[in-house]
């Protein structure tokens, strides 16, 4: 009885490790993932702090990681009336992207240029699920799974020198309505009420709005979000984290702003920027899109050289880590 005891554990630990070693337990962090978004995935940092951790606690799982945000884009195909050129659109390069890629996995943040910076509307909410439920359907469709991310939280303290509260001059990105926030939350929480067996909803609005709550019982200026819309380093970590959590991978407590300040200067994380980087700039011109500006990437091809010698130099320091 004994031994039977004792090999069971064996097996029991060897299954684990296995497990642990490589790769996720979630069905939502396997294979490629593409990531959508607006500027704030643009900016991306958030998912190199999401690639450097899954590096450092499984850095023999198959995960390619490939995110493709873009500045302005909405997922409801609407544009404010007084804006200089109209917002991209998600479903303007949705269909290249699926086929261009072929992401088993797709996560999607958008929001925050949704509702146009202005009040709560039916039109503007039922266009949100418009396109939200257009971006499902298209996902599903090729087989693939989907994570959707809520609207990261509009801070109007941050935002104090440009918000308003009456609506004279008319509501937009500039002068945006002073309870913008309310309006993304009606977002998230529509999100949240989403359910299908190939789809996971992560609010990073509700998780990322009550932590700004908590640091402002003692410290009343605290901001996530410099300019009220855009997180900042400790922001970006905050949103990492709240998405591995949620999709069952643990990851460091303490102090946001020490974490991410800690983690974003190992030449680990250096390394898997740089590499997101490059491979972001790449997909986005092959994907292409409609903003005005175009930003240069490297052909493919080049990327993908430049990014195997980077992996490369990341397994060695995973192996020194």
């Amino acid at each position: 009885m004994k031994t039977t005891r004792n090999l069971l554990i064996i097996v029991l630990l060897f299954l684990f490790a296995c497990s642990t070693d490589h790769g996720p337990e979630s069905k939502f962090l396997r294979g490629r993932i593409l990531i959508l978004g607006d500027s704030i995935t643009h900016t991306g940092i958030f998912v190199s702090f999401l690639e450097y951790e899954l590096a450092r606690k499984f850095p023999e799982a198959e995960m390619d990681i490939i995110a493709i945000g873009l500045s302005s884009e909405t997922a409801s195909c609407q544009t404010e009336s007084d804006r200089e050129f109209p917002r991209p659109c998600v479903h303007e390069r949705l269909d290249s992207a699926l086929d261009k890629l072929k992401p088993d996995v797709v996560f999607s943040c958008y929001g925050m240029n949704d509702g146009l910076y202005t009040t709560q509307s039916p039109e503007n909410m039922q266009a949100y699920q418009n396109g939200i439920t257009k971006l499902m359907e298209k996902v599903f469709a090729i087989g693939a799974k989907l994570v959707l991310l809520t609207p990261p939280p509009f801070d109007p303290l941050a935002a104090k020198e440009k918000v308003t509260c009456s609506d004279s001059a008319g509501y937009n990105y500039f002068h945006p309505y002073c309870h913008y926030d309310s309006v993304l939350a009606d977002y998230a929480d529509w999100t949240m009420t989403l359910k299908n067996e190939n789809l996971a909803t992560i609010d990073l609005n509700a998780v990322m709005t009550g932590f700004i709550r908590e640091q402002r019982k003692t410290e009343s200026t605290f901001v996530l979000s410099p300019d009220g819309v855009h997180p900042d380093s400790a922001g970006h970590w905050l949103m990492a984290r709240t998405i591995l959590n949620a999709l069952g991978v643990d990851s460091e407590n303490g102090n946001i702003a020490a974490v991410a300040a800690e983690k974003s200067h190992t030449p680990l994380f250096k390394k898997i920027d740089e590499r997101r980087t490059i491979l972001s700039d790449a997909w986005r011109v092959a994907v292409g899109h409609t903003h005005q500006r175009k930003w240069e990437g490297l052909p493919i091809d080049e990327a993908n050289r430049k990014a195997m010698a980077l992996r490369s130099e990341i397994r060695a320091l995973l192996r020194t880590d």
